[in-house]
């Protein structure tokens, strides 16, 4: 019995059709792995982005509407890559009239919602602020016509005084304690976005953009990573209050997603709550 093999026109047929479906599978799965990839990269970036974008609206929320600013608007190489904020630390009524006397009679000692465990907010040196509608005074260490320092608190009479009486009263009889660790910054620089505390706890001392940079990096006391693969592209805007509508915040945030410059671009406003 003779046995019949394959001829070699039939094996060059086969490793040609092995080939071609070889290179067609191949394809498919780089093709399904870069898909894997890229949707693994985005969903990872859409989590930065919303993390960054809470965080940063609950803050935004609560601060002092005429501390929100862009500390670089005039240079531009840095406009729109920066803001600055005042946290309000609380809130509460006085009795009588704060123009009156060096004594601002209280209602009560509110806490302090920044700090943990139940610390009240008015003590010695604690800045305090009445009507205040000017970035000057609530940018300084010094007592000014609308924010001052607290010098003394009684808490038996529910008084605080201070170094001078207030120039003005806020129409709902109300004050205001500012965040005892100064400012909050968040600035894009090096496609990485930061967040900066602690840098100016006595409200007198403006930072440069070049210490901004120089702070942006791992280890840093003052700046924490918030976010990377920030697009030059990302922006803030803040609104100014006025009479008719509060202070707000735009950010446009653009996250790169793959090496082909591909971007995720989230757009929101924030509002602040508080009028003075």
């Amino acid at each position: 019995m003779r046995y019949r093999g394959f001829t070699l026109v039939e094996l060059v047929v086969v490793i040609v059709l092995l080939g071609i479906i070889g290179t067609i599978s191949s394809r498919f799965i780089g093709q399904t792995v870069q898909l894997y990839s890229d949707s693994a990269i985005q969903q990872q970036r859409i989590a930065e982005a919303r993390f960054v974008l809470e965080r940063l609206s609950r803050e935004i929320v609560g601060v002092h509407p005429f501390s929100l600013r862009d500390p670089f608007a005039s240079d531009v190489a840095y406009q729109g890559k920066c803001i600055e904020y005042i946290r309000i630390a609380a809130v509460s009524s006085y009795l009588g009239s704060a123009t009156a006397s060096t004594a601002l009679s209280v209602i009560e000692n509110p806490k302090d919602i920044l700090q943990t465990g139940n610390v009240s907010a008015l003590s010695v040196a604690r800045r305090v602020s009445v009507h205040s509608q000017d970035a000057t005074d609530l940018y300084s260490s010094a007592d000014n016509n609308s924010v001052k320092s607290v010098t003394a608190f009684s808490a038996l009479n529910n008084s605080a005084t201070f170094s001078a009486a207030f120039s003005s009263d806020s129409t709902g009889k109300r004050y205001t304690v500012l965040d005892k660790n100064g400012p909050v910054s968040w600035c894009m620089f090096n496609n990485q976005l930061y967040r900066y505390a602690n840098y100016n706890t006595n409200y007198g001392t403006a930072k440069t953009v070049d210490w901004f940079i120089a702070q942006a990096t791992a280890g840093s006391a003052y700046s924490s990573l918030m976010a990377e693969h920030v697009s030059s592209s990302s922006l803030f805007k803040v609104t100014a209050p006025t009479l008719s509508h509060n202070a707000a915040l735009d950010l446009s945030l653009q996250l790169t997603t793959d090496s082909d410059g591909n971007k995720l671009i989230l757009n929101r406003r924030m509002q602040v709550n508080y009028v003075p």
